[in-house]
């Protein structure tokens, strides 16, 4: 049986959530885990992380002696990624040299003149050393950095790396403002970000460069999650499936939560939410953006050249598409050839996935085409499994940049009332749309940091 009371209650069983639930029994609170299997939260930008995340979960582990985290690279399987940009193959490996080396030779008007001025007669070994040396460094302060509200020193460098020369001239390339510029910048924001926008800002470039040049890694979700959910529960925490009933609100705090079991009513002096908001919560968050929701497509892909594209993270944009409803699809297959695609929709009022089944199912069919020739079309369109899928994004009007800094006062945090503007005291918001810029990074600095403590004081 669950206690009557916790110090702090947890919504949404995720890796993440249980990260959070690990630091919070550690800290010696009483907390709870609950787990509503409908609920969702989106995968893409936690379950595909870069060198930088990596080092922040591991520096987490070793702070909280999380067992699971210390042993982070585990649960990490390394995958190039292919991004298709009208035609163009760019494909990023684990050699952050390797991919200035690529961008040069796929997209010349950005990094082709200072690869041959600055980086072609280096060694190669010495410069990916230096440089993961420089994001380890950079995982290690940008707790302190993000504290001090000054995030964007922490991505200066004081060494030979050259990488403050990189940041500058990546970010005058994404200042030029061409289609293909503008096409660039944002299918990196859609891929390491749930927030894009045509507006530019100089520590997100940096955030973006970054994300690019490092090794990828896919995380083995279910195994990292079960063992940290075992983790958490020989530590005393406690978890429980069932949906709330009811919230108990009164004087604008949240101070119980009904369950729909036979534990009831579980008194709460912090909540955390970790799914994405719904219209069927007695609240709502002040995401100010138009959100973009997945279409999930599954299939067995039997060809003779799909070996070649096994275990990578398959990215697909084109000019025509830039702007629109359909901006973006990707795709992943896996060593069986068992085939996962998730296709972006602009989820207007009134709109549902299965509206564009179809559409995403053309231009997923489209695509495998192109990479596999002869691949035919009816088995594909007869036996491939549609669904709605967890992945969501907002996009924000270029005026409203500024916004999505990390430090920027518009807080993702806050949860209010749907009937008003009232804001709910007692809970805090950590699902997805909570990120601003800087993706995942930001997001652990934000829900991690002492913005959110485990104090037991409840004031009113």
């Amino acid at each position: 049986m669950l206690r009557k009371s916790y110090d702090t209650c947890i919504l949404g069983q995720n890796y993440i959530s249980l990260i959070y639930g690990l630091i919070s029994v550690i800290k010696n609170n009483n907390t709870l885990i609950i787990e509503e299997s409908e609920k969702s939260f989106a995968s893409k930008w936690c379950q595909n992380i870069g060198y930088l995340e990596r080092s922040v979960l591991l520096n987490l582990g070793e702070k909280y002696d999380i067992e699971v985290l210390k042993n982070i690279d585990t649960y990490l399987l390394e995958q190039n990624t292919i991004l298709n940009l009208n035609d163009t193959l760019v494909e990023f490996c684990d050699s952050p040299y390797a991919n200035i080396k690529e961008i040069a030779r796929k997209m010349p008007d950005c990094f082709s003149d200072i690869y041959h001025q600055h980086f072609m007669n280096i060694n190669s070994d010495v410069f990916d050393q230096d440089f993961f040396k420089y994001l380890d460094q950079l995982s290690v302060h940008s707790f302190d950095y993000f504290e001090k509200e000054d995030i964007d020193s922490a991505f200066i460098s004081e060494s030979s790396l050259q990488m403050n020369e990189l940041f500058e001239h990546f970010f005058n390339y994404l200042e030029m403002n061409t289609l293909v510029t503008k096409q660039f910048h944002y299918i990196l924001q859609v891929m390491f970000q749930s927030v894009f926008s045509s507006g530019i800002s100089a520590v997100e470039s940096k955030y973006l460069l970054i994300s690019i040049l490092s090794p990828r890694y896919k995380v083995d979700y279910t195994y990292m999650r079960d063992d940290l959910l075992e983790e958490y529960r020989a530590l005393g925490g406690d978890t429980k499936s069932a949906k709330v009933a009811d919230w108990g609100i009164r004087d604008n705090y949240l101070e119980y939560i009904l369950l729909g079991s036979i534990d009831g009513v579980i008194k709460t002096n912090k909540t955390y939410y970790f799914d994405q908001t719904a219209v069927e919560l007695p609240f709502r968050n002040k995401t100010e953006g138009i959100p973009f929701k997945s279409i999930e497509v599954r299939y067995t892909v039997q060809h003779e050249f799909v070996s070649s594209f096994m275990n990578k993270r398959i990215i697909f944009t084109t000019e025509a598409r830039m702007g629109s409803d359909f901006p973006y699809w990707e795709i992943f297959i896996d060593e069986d050839g068992k085939m996962v695609a998730s296709y972006s929709y602009a989820d207007y009022l009134g709109t549902k996935a299965s509206f564009y089944y179809q559409h995403a199912l053309e231009d997923i069919f489209t695509s495998l085409e192109a990479m596999l020739p002869g691949f035919e079309r009816e088995p594909f369109f007869n036996t491939a499994k549609v669904t709605t899928g967890f992945d969501i994004w907002y996009e924000y009007p270029p005026e409203q940049k500024a916004m999505l800094h990390p430090h920027h006062n518009f807080a993702l945090k806050d949860l209010y009332l749907f009937s008003g503007n009232t804001k709910i005291q007692g809970i805090s918001h950590c699902g997805p749309n909570r990120t601003k810029s800087l993706g995942f990074l930001s997001y652990m600095l934000d829900v991690f940091s002492s913005d959110i403590n485990f104090s037991k004081t409840h004031v009113k």
